[in-house]
């Protein structure tokens, strides 16, 4: 189901921080776009677990979803963001925008485009805070760029790790000496 009743919050762009963080993942553009596309997986890599709206039930992102997510804010503030799928480039991009939560104006863009060694992923981070144009600026900016590089690194982490490495089950490794051929 498609949500055009939407109301979107609009921008101040005069007051619109943007941030865009990338990172090269020796993955095909599909497999790196796939593993963004589900709610388990942003749990595994950003921390937050996306909960589908009543209306879609999906895990699976898709355009015109609506999704909301606990989380915590600047990693304090517990809070529900609920944020529309505006956007959705099958294998490529999809962009979300915050409906509910803790910024006047927010909308990330996930990218991934073909590179020489795999994929090239791109966050690409609109805001407007509720704090004005110099917490935005300054302290959230900081907040929000080490919140985005720590899960670019995570992600990438586990997309190239085997997944035996990677698994959220504790694994017992037992050491057994050879008999030496006797």
């Amino acid at each position: 189901m498609m949500y055009a009743h939407v109301s979107i919050p609009a921008a101040d762009c005069g007051s619109t921080v943007l941030i865009e963080t990338q990172i090269e993942i020796e993955k095909s553009p599909d497999e790196v776009f796939e593993f963004c596309s589900t709610s388990e997986n942003l749990a595994r890599f950003s921390g937050s677990q996306a909960i589908p709206w009543s209306e879609n039930g999906s895990t699976i992102i898709r355009a015109g979803h609506v999704y909301a997510f606990h989380d915590r804010f600047l990693g304090l503030l517990p809070v529900l963001w609920v944020v529309y799928i505006k956007s959705y480039i099958p294998g490529r991009e999809f962009a979300a925008v915050q409906l509910r939560g803790p910024f006047r104006h927010f909308r990330h863009t996930q990218r991934c485009e073909p590179s020489r060694r795999g994929t090239l992923y791109t966050d690409r981070i609109e805001y407007q805070s509720r704090f004005g144009k110099l917490a935005d600026r300054t302290v959230i900016k900081t907040a929000v760029e080490h919140l985005f590089q720590r899960r670019l690194s995570r992600m990438k982490n586990l997309l190239e790790t085997p997944f035996w490495y990677t698994s959220d089950i504790a694994l017992e490794w037992k050491y057994w000496p050879s008999s030496g051929g006797r």
